[in-house]
């Protein structure tokens, strides 16, 4: 019989078990610590957060949790309200000040959140609670939390020191999310060395031959999910687990193996928790009763806790692990996953957010009105500090949008917002996907701006590349851009830092403007003089700083 992995017994972790006990121990006298566990997919992570949770609560400390989830990466202060949900009781001892910026983050005020006094209002939260008991954090797949939260908890992370907090976090190999950015220390959890692997193997799968014991100790190249999980899914099928597959897929093909084995009223209240992790247990049943136009109930719930796939946390439904969820909603057929957004955003009419994303998830092609939603939304969320979620929503904008024009003009805007956060990829990806040669004189300026950001590194003749920007800061000036402001401000300041890089300025400068003479001598070329004059116009502007003139 295939057993599963006990969690106060890890196989072949007992050096990552004992880092993390000391910290616990450290944290309850008194001296607050944060720690980041990184690795991929199934490494164990999950694992031993669950190990500390276990022992923390054994312990009688207080211990809150969050998982980020892929379908909520662009609502703002989604992870920090999920984290912070049982604290509530703590809130009256705060000043109302701070009260009113966690009730602002939670869209249970109307004023818009400042990221700074939601992370002080966050960092006092914790403290009150620690001062009654000491607390535990405890956030899973960082990778996909929203970047708000992430924001106010790395700060909190940096200022516990003298509290009785340990700020646990696990992420994924490869994403650069703000905690890596944030420079809290991290623990890189690496694959079971072999001796643990074949003991954890035979401890799940005793009566295996010797032949696929050793054909699944190299597929599974010390990754435990895939020691726990390929034995079973061999059992259940007389298919080779896909051996050419990446070992993710074949951990989602088991998963999807073992999900074959539920009725489908049981299926279908999987897809909905797959499309919407943070709703409860009711509501869940509710959509998954709509969907599926039967009764769904209990029972159901209770084939998909028997079979492994999920699990009770409190009024809430949640996947034993994250390649779970991704291989239910993955392998779900198209029209049922529409389904499920459509009924979700019914469902949740009182979190107005969370509606209009399922209702962008549930259509297919073009539909300006969502596109035009999800642009203001965009502008509300930059305007609390959520970069990264407006950048979110004007990129399914312009999936939306029916004009290409338009389209362009969104996905540029979103890379803009990106170059502005440092996350140069997902500019990069962004502009990869516009129309560029739509572009107006202004927003090539604005293009400028962004390469200037994000591809840098590809202008290794900075001569060259002054002229380039020279002509875009003129065709967006002759366009009546005239202000200092904008693209073509920067266009300006990096071709003015360029230029004093350069051991041929003057020479540059003529060919760029049409000069004949000095640098101070106006062109008669209308070309240079519109160059002569967008340069001018920027370095001259008062409101520049000292380090803007440099």
């Amino acid at each position: 019989m295939i057993g599963e992995i006990s969690q106060s017994a890890l196989i072949g972790r007992d050096r990552y078990s004992a880092t993390l006990g000391e910290l616990l121990d450290r944290a309850v006298a008194g001296s607050g610590s944060a720690m980041i566990l990184r690795g991929p997919a199934g490494i164990g992570k999950s694992a031993l957060l669950s190990v500390i949770r276990e022992s923390a609560t054994n312990q009688h400390l207080t211990v809150v949790s969050a998982v980020g989830v892929e379908n909520e990466t662009g609502l703002p202060f989604a992870g920090l309200h999920q984290l912070l949900r049982p604290l509530h009781t703590e809130m009256p001892k705060l000043p109302v000040s701070h009260q009113r910026s966690l009730r602002a983050a939670f869209g249970q005020d109307d004023r818009s959140p400042d990221l700074y006094a939601v992370a002080l209002a966050a960092l006092q939260l914790v403290g009150e609670a620690a001062a009654v008991r000491p607390t535990v954090l405890i956030l899973d797949d960082l990778q996909w939390l929203d970047s708000c939260s992430v924001d106010v908890l790395s700060f909190l992370a940096r200022r516990i020191g003298s509290d009785a907090v340990l700020v646990l976090g696990a992420t994924r190999t490869g994403s650069e999310d703000a905690a890596r950015r944030a420079g809290l220390p991290e623990i890189m959890v690496e694959p079971l060395d072999e001796q643990s692997a074949a003991a954890l193997l035979e401890a799940q799968a005793p009566s295996l031959s010797s032949t696929v014991r050793q054909r699944l100790l190299r597929q599974a190249a010390g990754n435990p999910l895939a020691l726990i999980e390929l034995p079973r899914a061999m059992c259940q099928t007389t298919d080779r687990v896909v051996e050419d597959f990446p070992l993710t897929a074949r951990l989602e093909a088991a998963f999807a193996a073992r999900s074959a084995e539920l009725s489908e009223p049981a299926r279908t209240l999987l897809v909905v928790l797959a499309a919407d992790v943070s709703c409860d247990a009711g509501r869940l049943l509710r959509a998954a009763t709509a969907l599926v136009n039967a009764p769904v109930g209990t029972s159901h719930l209770q084939e998909a806790i028997d079979v492994g796939l999920v699990e009770m946390a409190g009024p809430f439904l949640r996947f034993r692990h994250p390649l779970m969820r991704s291989a239910t909603y993955v392998r779900a057929p198209l029209t049922q996953r529409l389904g499920a957004h459509s009924i979700l955003a019914e469902i949740l009419s009182d979190y107005p957010d969370r509606q209009l994303w399922h209702r962008a998830a549930a259509t297919l092609g073009v539909d300006d009105a969502i596109a035009g939603q999800l642009e203001d939304y965009a502008q509300r969320s930059r305007a609390c500090g959520a970069v990264m979620a407006a950048v979110a929503a004007l990129d399914r904008a312009a999936e939306l949008s029916e004009r290409a024009d338009h389209t362009t003009a969104l996905l540029l805007q979103a890379a803009e917002l990106a170059s502005e956060t440092g996350a140069r990829q997902e500019a990069v990806d962004l502009l990869g996907r516009a129309d560029l040669s739509v572009l107006g004189p202004v927003e090539r300026a604005r293009l400028a701006a962004v390469e200037e950001v994000v591809a840098f590194q590809r202008y290794a003749d900075s001569d060259r590349r002054i002229r380039e920007l020279v002509d875009v800061a003129a065709d967006a000036h002759a366009a009546g851009n005239t202000r200092s402001r904008g693209g073509n401000t920067v266009v300006c300041r990096r071709t003015l830092f360029l230029t004093g890089r350069s051991r041929r300025i003057p020479r540059i400068h003529r060919r760029a403007t049409g000069c004949p003479g000095t640098a101070r001598t106006r062109s008669p070329s209308p070309r240079g003089g519109r160059a002569q004059s967008a340069m001018g116009t920027w370095s001259r502007d008062p409101r520049a700083t000292r380090s803007e003139r440099a």
